[in-house]
């Protein structure tokens, strides 16, 4: 039985993938730890690599988790990289995330902005869903403020240019944070957005297992 290594998104933990079943595998759960000070997204990708204690994993990144999911693609030999809601490389960031990484305008934002819940969070993530609404909110209530800073800075100033072998990404054409448009992904969700991984995971856990099947 093969074994799939899920990431969670910036602000979020294992809960989002709650909808996602795909079947015929173990299923395991990378938590985020504090970063230390000044550690750049390698050496972060490394820690995180030390839970994975299963030759040739399948893992699974969604959002932040996904770019970490390349990271770590690097450094442990896996089977497949599935990307939800994510980018590959750098090519696939938003040009004007990059220019605010360039002045350093996320350095000045207070961290208890990035966490405070309001209507421009809601129409970028796209959760339209009550429940699910109130599930994103709790988790970005529950996200570390030093953690939030420091991966906001990680994905700005993301410099990877190479895409390992074996990634498969999945792409919503109505995500707001990481536009469609900017993306070259393998599979798209039409009307899926940011967080569509709550609200249309049935469609998404069809796509893991048809790229998993021969797992």
């Amino acid at each position: 039985m093969k074994d799939l290594y899920f990431i969670s998104g910036l602000g979020a933990d294992e809960r989002v993938f709650a909808n996602l079943k795909p079947e015929g595998f173990r299923l395991h759960f990378i938590r985020w730890q504090k970063p230390f000070k000044n550690e750049g997204i390698e050496a972060y990708a490394a820690r995180l690599s030390a839970e994975i204690n299963t030759p040739s994993p399948v893992l699974v990144g969604l959002s932040f988790g996904g770019i970490m999911a390349v990271e770590i693609a690097k450094i442990v030999a896996v089977d497949t990289v599935i990307l939800i809601s994510s980018a590959k490389t750098s090519a696939e960031i938003p040009w004007y995330y990059k220019l605010a990484g360039a002045v350093r305008l996320n350095r000045i934002i207070p961290a208890g902005w990035l966490k405070r819940w309001g209507i421009m969070t809601e129409w970028f993530f796209g959760m339209e869903h009550p429940e699910y609404r109130a599930i994103l909110k709790k988790m970005l209530q529950d996200t570390d403020s030093d953690f939030l800073v420091w991966a906001i800075d990680k994905v700005i100033n993301w410099k990877n240019k190479t895409t390992p072998s074996g990634v498969y990404h999945i792409h919503g054409t109505s995500d707001r944070l990481l536009p469609f448009a900017f993306t070259r992904p393998d599979a798209s969700i039409r009307g899926g957005s940011h967080f569509m991984i709550l609200d249309r995971a049935e469609e998404i856990t069809a796509l893991v297992q048809q790229r998993l099947s021969g797992c």
